[in-house]
């Protein structure tokens, strides 16, 4: 039996090892309305009121997180071209 010139097929670059794809997280209208609403008041909320805005929406504290974080960043992003086109 020869097995030296076997050769072997490619395998896919989708069939290689790689982490399942992540669904987009998409709010509800209550959750949006939420969020929104306390970030209107709190830019910044405690780690405690994170959690449990988290529990009450039913979102992973993760979610909630990043919430706060995009948006801090998206304001000041909004800030910088406000400040741009004032100067130009």
């Amino acid at each position: 039996m020869e097995i030296v010139n076997c050769v072997l097929p490619k395998k896919k670059a989708s069939m290689r090892l790689s982490k399942p794809k992540r669904r987009t997280m998409k709010f509800t209208e209550v959750q949006k309305k939420a969020l929104n609403a306390i970030f209107e008041v709190t830019e910044k909320p405690p780690r405690e009121t994170m959690q449990m805005i988290s529990e009450h929406l039913q979102l992973e504290f993760k979610t909630v997180l990043n919430y706060f974080n995009r948006n801090r960043q998206r304001q000041l992003d909004l800030q910088r071209q406000q400040i741009q086109t004032e100067n130009q």
